[in-house]
């Protein structure tokens, strides 16, 4: 989870997934199950579908890098919101 900006908020909350490996889910699967998994105040606003996760000498993951690395915003898939924007 990182916070990327947001026209609006200011950021908004992101889930960066990774795949397991052999898995192939689209942004649509993984919405639609953290839409069964999780109360409506507690989703991501945005997913991003990645292939890794940058990580330092300590295996951390490095939430900096991970916002450079984030992409176009025409790649963020935004989450349906009952909260009108």
């Amino acid at each position: 989870m990182i916070g990327l900006p947001d026209d609006q908020r200011g950021k908004a909350v992101t889930a960066v997934v990774v795949p397991g490996a052999g898995s192939t889910p689209t942004l649509a699967d993984i919405a639609d199950w953290v839409g069964s998994q999780l109360a409506t105040l507690m989703k991501p606003k945005r997913l991003i579908l990645a292939d890794r996760l940058p990580g330092g000498p300590a295996r951390k993951v490095q939430k900096c890098q991970l916002v450079r690395m984030r992409g176009n915003r025409s790649s963020w898939w935004r989450l349906p919101s009952p909260i009108s924007d």
